[in-house]
């Protein structure tokens, strides 16, 4: 041992203890090996050396002090003072054990480029404790919006709709670019795409013709399909057909289905399908039909306002805070504000009284409880029950996850198709919108248990916090 230097005690028994060089030690079990004999003295660092005195404190205390009836936690220190001035200090200590399971992960850096649709996974690791989880809540703004399918044929500029989130005021604009259009074939007698006697070409795919559009054929220096002279209407085949296909000339589509056509020599006939071309004989190899016109797709969205306010707050509430009596939900710091709209999830049964297919308006109450009022969905939205405080009423908990959350960030590209469509065909464009910012919080799903010391005072192994992707941020673990 040495003099004059600070040690950590571990409690034997009433007349034992054992010392350790730090708090970390102690709680790995690495004590100092004392050796030697004599007397020592052993005394608290802020008592020692130190003699009773006065606190030379000047208080106020009220000759006739107020009970308001209300009860209220006693918290460590001093309750009172003697008529003498000496303070009474209460039966609580200062000291505290941090073990249990994990309270809280306070965010004191929000960082920057988190994913708002997909929060970023956290983990929670610790050389103590386990089964704690965790979600991210990140609120930002668009960054882009890239093109997953630029959809096809469109005869204007179409509409981008932004919706979800509880965000405002993005803005984007659609900007079309024209493409080929064409579709190749085999139109060998092998390659089962011509069918003499229906005189039709399936090319056993969406072929995304419009009915009675003008196509050009194209043979690749290869021969031609055999076609009948006018007048001839037969359906054999003929090994030296009257006439032929005319490679690079203009033909109109007759549309039979999806991935069905005959052929005209007008756009009449070929919308009438009267006086089709009648096909007699096959071609060689590989053939195409190309559009004669350009068509439209979705080449760029121009994100004009990125907006604000975009973000993911996820809301797991177990069934403890599920108040059927009073029609409540209740969740610490649950973050809504009143007014907002947000959406119910369940993976099991849910809540008597709500729908998943709806959302629903917040009815806050405080900061930890908030009620709902019906509010429909998409185009159906009303606020009547929101304005007149008429909230839902819930007959039974449920079970499995309850969660509430913003409706999802969503972005719609709406306009008009030149071509007709039918299920399955959708040329309609998708997008996939890239929505970033910050970290708000990180709310705790499950607690977990184990974590921390319990044997020791005043001593914090606080559980490292991870968030994937994203940078900057700093989070501290609560116990």
């Amino acid at each position: 041992l040495i003099d004059g230097k600070n040690y950590y005690v571990s409690r034997i028994d009433s007349n034992n203890i054992r010392l350790a060089n730090s708090l970390p030690d102690l709680v790995n079990g690495d004590f100092v090996d004392a050796t030697g004999d004599g007397t020592f003295k052993i005394s608290v660092p802020d008592l020692a050396n130190k003699k009773l005195d006065h606190q030379k404190l000047l208080k106020r205390i009220s000759l006739n002090p107020l009970f308001d009836g209300e009860s209220r936690e006693t918290a460590p220190g001093t309750t009172g003072m003697f008529v003498n001035g000496v303070e009474i200090s209460n039966y609580k200590s200062g000291d505290v054990i941090q073990f249990g399971g994990v309270e809280s992960i306070d965010v004191l850096e929000g960082g920057s480029q988190y994913d708002v649709i997909t929060p970023p996974t956290v983990s929670i690791e610790s050389l103590t404790g386990a089964g704690v989880s965790a979600t991210a809540n990140v609120k930002g703004q668009f960054e882009r919006i890239d093109i997953v399918d630029p959809g096809f044929d469109y005869v204007e500029p179409p509409v981008v709709e932004i919706s979800g989130g509880n965000g405002q005021n993005a803005i984007a604009r659609a900007r079309l670019k024209q493409v080929d259009h064409f579709i190749d074939f085999d139109a060998s007698s092998t390659g089962n795409v011509i069918n003499i006697s229906d005189d039709t070409i399936g090319f056993g795919t969406f072929h995304k013709f419009r009915d009675g559009e003008a196509v050009v054929y194209k043979t690749f220096n290869t021969g031609a399909i055999g076609i009948a002279s006018a007048g001839n209407d037969t359906t054999d085949i003929q090994s030296t057909p009257d006439q032929r296909l005319v490679d690079e000339s203009v033909y109109f589509v007759s549309k039979v289905n999806n991935t069905t056509i005959k052929l005209a020599n007008n756009k009449n006939d070929a919308l009438t399908k009267s006086n089709l071309i009648n096909l007699t004989g096959f071609a060689d190899g590989s053939q195409r039909f190309q559009s004669l016109n350009k068509k439209q797709v979705l080449g760029q969205i121009i994100v004009e306002n990125p907006g604000e306010g975009y973000e993911n707050k996820r809301r797991l509430i177990p069934t403890a805070g599920i108040n059927t009596y009073s029609d409540f939900l209740e969740f610490k710091n649950h973050g809504f504000e009143d007014g907002e709209l947000i959406r119910y999830s369940n993976n099991q049964v849910k809540i008597g009284g709500l729908d998943t297919d709806q959302d629903y308006y917040v009815l806050k109450i405080n900061d930890d409880r908030f009620r709902l009022a019906s509010a429909g969905i998409g185009s159906t939205l009303s606020n009547v029950n929101y304005i007149s405080k008429q909230f839902v009423g819930m007959t039974s908990v449920g079970s499995g996850d309850h969660v509430f959350n913003y409706p999802p960030i969503s972005v719609n590209v709406k306009g008009i198709i030149g071509i007709n469509t039918t299920h399955p065909e959708n040329y309609h464009a998708r997008v996939n919108p890239i929505v970033r910012g910050s970290l708000t919080s990180i709310d705790i799903t499950n607690p977990g248990l184990g974590y921390g010391n319990d044997t020791t005072f005043n001593f914090s192994i606080p559980p490292t916090v991870r968030v994937s992707s994203g940078s900057s941020s700093e989070y501290k673990a609560i116990v």
